[in-house]
């Protein structure tokens, strides 16, 4: 079964991310306050984009999961179409 609320919670999660941003708030922030500085904020990123990736990776199961179960319905009905078709012909 698929969880389109949780679906839409990561596209809308993957949409609010902009990670030009992220990397120009990190060149900034590296040129005003300092490496310190600029490296905590690259650890946010870095965390925001592990995030991201596992949203992504949900994604991808789901969609694959969810053509797997079509394909097996297709195959199923297929199968019995066959047998069908079959016991027609005896």
């Amino acid at each position: 079964m698929i969880d389109f609320t949780r679906i839409d919670e990561t596209l809308a999660y993957l949409e609010s991310l902009d990670v030009v941003q992220m990397a120009a708030t990190i060149v900034n922030e590296s040129r005003e306050k300092g490496p310190k500085e600029a490296f905590n904020i690259a650890g946010d990123a870095r965390y925001q984009i592990s995030k991201m990736r596992k949203h992504n990776e949900y994604l991808t199961e789901t969609i694959c999961a969810s053509s797997l179960d079509q394909l097996n319905q297709q195959i199923e009905t297929l199968k019995r179409e066959i047998e069908r078709k079959r016991l027609l012909v005896e």
